[in-house]
C-alpha cells in the first residue's frame, strides 16, 4: 500500500497575496490549493513518478453524464489504444472512504467500465479490479505499475 501524501513534497504549491496555489503539470494551469486538489496531484504524481504511466495519458476533472446530469471525473487513465484503464476518485485527506464514495466512482463508471478503478483519500486508497469473467470487481491490494500491464 503506497502512502500517496507521500508525493506531496514533489508538487509545485506556491503563494500570492496571502492564497496557496498548486500547479497541474496535467492541465498546465494553478489552482487554489484545496485539500481534495492535494490530493488529486499527488495522486497525478505517484501515478506518473511512481507508476511510470505517461502524463499523456492522464486526464484529469473531465465531464461525464450520470443518470443523465453532468458530473465530472477526478483521474483517468487511459492504456496505449487510449481506452479508459483506470478510473480515480479523489477525496480530500479528512474525508473517510465509505460506500458512498465507491457507489460515486461506479456511478461514473457506467460511462466507462474500465478494467480499475481507485477511491483515494490520500492516506488510503482502495483498488478494484474487474475480475476475469467480466462480472464485478475485485478488491486487490495495489495498482499495477505500467510495466505490468
Amino acid at each position: 500500500m503506497h502512502d500517496i501524501i507521500a508525493y506531496v513534497p514533489f508538487l509545485d504549491i506556491n503563494e500570492r497575496n496571502g492564497k496557496k496555489y498548486i500547479s497541474c503539470t496535467i492541465r498546465k494551469k494553478e489552482l487554489v490549493l484545496q485539500p481534495e486538489e492535494l490530493v488529486r496531484q499527488a495522486y497525478i504524481v505517484y501515478l506518473i513518478e511512481g507508476l511510470s504511466y505517461s502524463k499523456m495519458k492522464i486526464a484529469v476533472e473531465k465531464g461525464v453524464k450520470v443518470n443523465g446530469l453532468q458530473k465530472r471525473f477526478d483521474i483517468m487513465v487511459y492504456d496505449k489504444h487510449l481506452d479508459p484503464f483506470i478510473l480515480v476518485e479523489c477525496k480530500s485527506m479528512f474525508v473517510e472512504l465509505t460506500q458512498d464514495v465507491l457507489e460515486q466512482v461506479s456511478q461514473y463508471n457506467l460511462s466507462f467500465n474500465v478494467p480499475y478503478m481507485v477511491v483515494t483519500n490520500g492516506k488510503i486508497q482502495h483498488v478494484f479490479k474487474m475480475n476475469n469473467d467480466k462480472t464485478a470487481y475485485e478488491k486487490i491490494d495495489h495498482l499495477p505499475n505500467k510495466e505490468e500491464i
